[in-house]
């Protein structure tokens, strides 16, 4: 984002002026839920690290 003088992510995703990050942003989101219905199902052979956000 540097590259781009976006100050915050925030910022990239709010605003209709940077489509790629916001795409980039928008995509990530499926890396931090990819372990999701596995741990539902207490299936935790394929997991190996989980980090949680709480908002």
């Amino acid at each position: 984002m540097e590259q781009y003088g976006v100050s915050s992510g925030t910022k990239a995703y709010m605003l209709q002026f940077y489509p790629q990050i916001k795409r980039k942003i928008i995509d990530s989101w499926k890396r931090l839920f990819r372990h999701h219905e596995n741990i539902k199902q207490g299936n935790l052979e394929d997991v190996r690290s989980v980090q949680v956000g709480l908002w």
